[in-house]
């Protein structure tokens, strides 16, 4: 339902929504309602660091990350036109029209956009849909992990479990088979956003990643590695992590907090850093 890039047969998904841009409102499912209200909710509450409508600027930026993780820029002008295609969070509820009574969607055409707008829910779907399998799994009283591509983990551990715990591993942002840190996650939602995965070094030596600011449309290198951890919502800790990267740092405990209070959680945060000599830090501790 929230794939944005493939069609299935008898389902209107997001890549539906998407290639009936300027057209028609699309009959859908209730999930994708939901999730997309509460997409439009957290892009406000994240002053729009958090954009479910990134689609057209990612698809500048998604080829050109490669194995040998070398390559150039975009150029500024695909750039720049990509970017009249992401809505601001108050444009948000005036082009992505939600009608829950007939239970539909329509994108509408944005008259500065020279292509489409293109709703892409991320890794925000992928924490979203842990949530509903956390949910469901309840019910059967048996401890489990679940893992999204290692990046969105919830897990469960009953009152009558004898010596489970499970454990996870911080990942080194300069040696992926290297771990910095273990911690112990029992019935945790944890959700980790780097840019060791996705990426390549432009001819100036500048690290580009796959977490886009929505205001530039470039990469941010204030952090390495954020991973953020909370006893529930892994789809909030997975759109929290997106929009943290693009934040200043002096800002990021402020957004943590407001959440924080705004969903009733206590989340725990680790932020991964270079320091002035290259090497890295733990929120903002000392070099490793």
């Amino acid at each position: 339902l929230f794939d944005s890039h493939h069609d299935y047969e008898n389902i209107n998904n997001i890549k539906t929504i998407n290639d009936n841009y300027g057209k028609e409102a699309v009959k859908v499912d209730k999930e994708i309602i939901e999730i997309l209200k509460s997409a439009i909710k957290i892009s406000n509450e994240t002053d729009g660091y958090f954009n479910p409508t990134m689609g057209s600027i990612s698809d500048v930026w998604k080829d050109l990350f490669n194995e040998a993780h070398i390559n150039s820029d975009p150029d500024p002008l695909e750039v720049e036109t990509a970017m009249a295609c992401v809505l601001s969070n108050n444009e948000l509820s005036e082009y992505i029209v939600i009608d829950e009574t007939n239970s539909t969607v329509e994108l509408k055409k944005l008259d500065r956009c020279s292509s489409r707008v293109e709703i892409d829910l991320g890794a925000y779907s992928k924490g979203y849909v842990l949530d509903k399998a956390y949910e469901s799994l309840l019910k059967f009283e048996s401890g489990f992990m679940l893992s999204a591509g290692s990046s969105s983990i919830i897990t469960y551990v009953p009152d009558n479990a004898i010596d489970l715990h499970f454990s996870i591993g911080i990942t080194n942002p300069n040696n992926t088979s290297d771990m910095l840190e273990a911690l112990q996650v029992d019935n945790k939602a944890i959700s980790s956003s780097g840019d060791y995965q996705q990426y390549f070094i432009n001819e100036e030596g500048v690290r580009r990643h796959h977490i886009l600011n929505p205001f530039t449309g470039y990469s941010e290198n204030t952090f390495r590695g954020i991973t953020l951890i909370a006893d529930s919502n892994g789809g909030l800790l997975d759109a929290l992590s997106t929009s943290i990267y693009s934040l200043k740092e002096e800002n990021v405990e402020t957004l943590i907090q407001k959440m924080e209070a705004e969903y009733k959680l206590n989340i725990e945060k680790i932020l991964i850093q270079d320091d002035e000599n290259g090497n890295l830090k733990l929120n903002n501790d000392e070099s490793i």
